[in-house]
């Protein structure tokens, strides 16, 4: 092996002309004789291409004690092909002739030209990451090379991989790709964009998109924002110390600029979504004009440009990529959720559950026989059936066939003929799934002459386990699509999210500290007065159920008292005393404490007639001070607060032990959680479905984390747990529990030994 090599390139970008640098250091002598000279061959890698000219090239030895054995041009120099390669059609291997002897601690470095590739072309450092630096490799011997490239091992005396030294890597955007949410003519799409940066791009830089012109149109101004959907999966999302910006121009309305005004984006794969995209025509992703383009520039430049432009520098430059095909609408499609018999048809809204699903679509022209009906699914839902040559027989898994044509609605009949219509007799489907599960292939043996009715169907699905964020379906065949189809209300929160204030797992002696635990939630269905919600915690996690309700009184106003009657408590109270006694007092609210000459005395304040509002109006009275019970142990043990309006004091928490969610469903007993339950009072304010709110519960961490760190959260109608009073079904991922300190104590120093 070589001693040291390593190679150095003056520029990365893609398809240029570009100085290398190589440095050699055999490390061992070599002889060489009259009738067989050295050989040194370097490998760059593949797509790399050798260009010599006389006055662009040179090769030195340097090292050697004696001047006049340094090796110049004259007596080191390329074989006789024209480009200075020794192998036909392998114009990455250049070939160096050595007619001296190679000494030990001598140094080759050879400078010269080299065309750079299109892209980089080595594999990723792991499934979609960014690209490897490309490897370069040297060989010396006593004999050429063979035809392929590689030297006889027997005449091969030293070879080495040269270190690439950084940077190292072609300036092209290494991937792109595009995910539309809506792909059919006239509709407004927000397209989902992931790209592998190969350069970093500083702050003031900016990531350009180019779309098809013609085809597409960006609002103006235009909108990026975290991706969606199942895009989240194809890279990061751009950091918010970034502060990405979208900027687009009237004049040309098929690009867009992704502008950094805060912080600088390492090169990695990033995703994000570009808002309210206008399809302005069909469009083939197959064909080469249908490209998109996309590429990153420094400060200052012209971010909104074409890619033509002149004066333009990229750091990555521009890379062509296949999107997706916009295609002519269907002239309708939906789910139904009215018509169906949703016993036969065992339709449910029930979160991670089996479900049968109805979809109705009207063609806009008629598709031939062969063709694939393609539905595509919102995230987070499953098949929970294999792919099949034929899906309209039972499947194993399920126990029924994952595709029904004869009676879709489970009715035995259409509700109405002239509307709807089955798929022709005798059609045969065969069904797959994609790799991420997000659509499914339906391929039907017969052609769908009918676009006067709706063809109807019926499909077997999991439900996802939360909300989708974008809860829409789409349908495609042949040369047309649906628009966006809306989804079911499914029984799942809209948001659901957990926090918690301690993380620290208790230890194995003695009792932890509680801990407060904040789920923050959105309704998809209102949770009425009377109705409820329940807090499931994963197994080992202890409910808090032992702190008492504590209160404080809280000055209303000196000086004064309250217009309206009152109710004598005691006399010779301590204020500590009073508030007390108006505490322990059911619907006692206000308070007033004697001052001066009146120490010690204590009422109730009951205010002017039963129900009405207390403490309203105030009357001048220098002997005491109003004050007002004000909760204190609700903050702590439960609590439930409305995002804008504060804590809700007309609900209630306690402990109970239900039945398990499947249980309600099945109507087995295999036995009870202890679960904690926030009931709304019979006039409460219903929980609506544009707010958050947040439940927080006082619990006990275990000493190791649960197997299932879920923590189950639903919503009910009615103050008693039941499947049919069931509104939302929600999951919220656990926090991770970390070791907890075995001892923490706080000592007060001394006055004297305190800092300063």
């Amino acid at each position: 092996s070589c001693y040291s090599a390593d190679v150095r390139l003056d520029g990365l970008s893609p398809e240029q002309l570009t100085r290398v640098r190589v440095k050699l250091r055999p490390g061992e002598e070599a002889l060489a004789n009259a009738s067989s000279m050295l050989h040194l061959y370097v490998h760059a890698p593949l797509g790399y291409r050798w260009e010599f000219e006389a006055s662009r090239w040179a090769a030195s030895v340097a090292g050697i004690d004696d001047d006049s054995a340094k090796l110049g041009i004259s007596s080191l120099g390329p074989t006789s092909l024209p480009d200075g390669t020794c192998l036909p059609g392998r114009r990455n291997i250049v070939c160096i002739q050595i007619a001296r002897n190679i000494q030990a601690a001598e140094t080759f470095e050879l400078i010269a030209d080299i065309r750079l590739p299109a892209q980089n072309s080595n594999a990723p450092q792991g499934t979609e990451g960014l690209p490897s630096p490309p490897a370069w490799h040297i060989e010396i011997g006593r004999a050429a090379s063979q035809s392929d490239g590689v030297m006889a091992l027997g005449d091969r005396w030293m070879a080495c991989e040269a270190i690439f030294r950084e940077p190292n890597r072609i300036q092209r955007i290494y991937r792109a790709s595009a995910e539309p949410s809506n792909a059919v003519v006239g509709a407004d799409n927000d397209v989902t964009l992931s790209f592998a940066l190969v350069t970093e791009v500083p702050t003031g830089g900016a990531l350009v998109v180019i779309a098809p012109y013609g085809a597409f149109m960006f609002s103006e101004p235009c909108q990026v924002t975290e991706p969606l959907g199942k895009a989240t999966a194809s890279g990061l999302a751009l950091p918010e110390t970034a502060g990405a910006v979208c900027q687009s121009s009237i004049s040309k309305p098929n690009v867009a600029a992704v502008v950094l005004q805060r912080g600088s984006l390492s090169a990695n794969i990033y995703s994000f979504t570009l808002l309210g995209l206008r399809n302005m025509r069909t469009v083939d992703a197959g064909d080469v004009g249908s490209q998109w383009l996309a590429y990153t520039v420094a400060a200052g430049a012209t971010a909104v440009a074409d890619a033509n432009s002149t004066g333009i520098t990229y750091l990555d430059s521009p890379i062509g990529f296949t999107a997706f095909s916009v295609l002519d609408a269907m002239s309708d499609a939906f789910i139904d959720t009215e018509l169906l018999n949703p016993i036969a048809t065992r339709f449910t809204k029930r979160r991670s559950a089996q479900n049968e699903v109805v979809i109705c679509f009207q063609q806009l022209v008629a598709t031939p026989a062969g063709q694939t009906l393609t539905v595509q699914v919102p995230q987070g839902f499953k098949m929970p059936w294999r792919g099949s040559d034929n899906c309209l027989v039972p499947d194993v898994a399920i126990g029924v066939p994952p595709v029904e044509l004869a009676d879709p609605f489970g009715l035995g009949e259409f509700p109405d003929a002239a509307k709807f219509t089955t798929l022709p007799a005798g059609t045969q489907v065969s069904c797959s799934v994609s790799p991420d599960g997000g659509s499914v292939y339906l391929t039907l043996s017969t052609g769908l002459a009918e676009i006067s009715r709706y063809y109807v169907f019926r499909m077997v699905v999991q439900n996802a386990d939360r909300s989708p964020q974008q809860n829409a379906w789409r349908l495609q065949i042949g040369q047309q699509a649906s628009r966006l189809i809306e989804g079911f209300e499914m029984q799942a929160f809209k948001q659901l999210q957990l926090v918690a204030a301690v993380t620290g797992a208790a230890q194995l002696v003695g009792e932890a500290p509680p801990n407060l635990v904040q789920v923050t939630f959105q309704p998809s269905m209102p949770v009425p007065a009377g109705g409820s919600l329940q807090l499931i915690p994963p197994q080992g996690f202890q409910l808090v159920k032992t702190v008492p309700r504590t209160s404080r009184g809280v000055l209303v106003k000196a000086k004064a008292r309250c217009v309206g009657k009152n109710m004598f408590l005691g006399v010779d109270y301590s204020f500590e005393q009073c508030e007390a006694a108006c505490t322990q007092r059911s619907g006692c609210e206000f308070f007033r404490v004697g001052i001066g000459d009146r120490s010690g005395e204590c009422f109730e304040e009951l205010g002017e007639e039963e129900g009405a509002e207390l403490c309203q109006e105030f009357v001048p009275d220098a002997s005491f001070s109003v004050y007002r019970v004000t909760p204190t142990g609700n903050c702590y043990r439960f609590q439930l607060v409305e995002q804008g309006a504060g804590q809700r004091g007309d609900v209630d928490c306690s402990l109970v032990d239900v039945a398990s969610a499947s249980d309600l469903e099945s109507g087995a007993t295999s036995g009870f959680l202890t679960v904690a339950t926030f009931r709304l009072s019979v006039s409460s304010a219903p929980l609506e479905v544009d707010k958050l709110y947040t439940a927080t519960i006082a619990v006990v961490n275990p000493s190791r984390a649960p197997e299932q760190n879920l923590w189950g959260f639903q919503s009910y109608s009615t103050a008693v747990a039941s499947a049919k009073a069931l509104l939302d079904d929600g999951a919220a991922d656990g926090f991770e529990l970390v070791p907890g300190l075995a001892r923490l104590e706080l000592l007060a120093l001394p006055e004297k030994s305190n800092y300063k």
